[in-house]
């Protein structure tokens, strides 16, 4: 038999170091239970509205969690790609959820197509999309830092 090309040293680079992978594993599944939180707040908010979420925006919704498991998928594999994805996925949501909230968006996002400030949200809704904002920035950090470090 031939030798074994599979794994994260085809990829280009050395794979990632337990430190590295702790890191950007932490920085991922901190971003997906705030996510999580961020749902799970605008599911509050829907029932204290009387609002149905319409199907399109739950399935819609999901493409935001796809980053973050990309990236876990890496970092189980120990690839250095994951280095690349996980600020990605933190300048996305980051981004994302700001024009979304901040701005404006799609109609088809339904209620929360309006800006957050002429929704009149609660405070508990500034607070989870600040925490959420914020969970960004070890993502959007980690990254760099493990690329450094696997360059050198």
């Amino acid at each position: 038999m031939g030798a074994d090309t599979r794994g994260p040293l085809r990829k280009g680079g050395p794979e990632l170091a337990t430190r590295d992978v702790r890191r950007l594993t932490v920085a991922n599944v901190l971003m997906l239970v705030l996510m999580v939180l961020h749902d799970l707040d605008h599911v509050r908010q829907a029932v204290a509205w009387n609002y149905s979420i319409p199907l399109p925006l739950l399935l819609a919704n999901m493409i935001v969690y796809v980053p973050n498991a990309v990236a876990l998928f890496l970092i189980l594999r120990r690839d250095r790609r994951a280095a690349f994805v996980t600020p990605f996925a933190g300048a996305a949501i980051l981004i994302g959820f700001s024009v979304v909230h901040l701005i404006g968006a799609p109609a088809f996002l339904g209620v929360w197509a309006t800006p957050f400030t002429q929704l009149h949200v609660d405070i508990w809704t500034w607070v989870i999309f600040g925490l959420t904002l914020a969970g960004c920035v070890p993502a959007l950090i980690g990254g760099p830092v493990v690329l450094r470090r696997t360059a050198s």
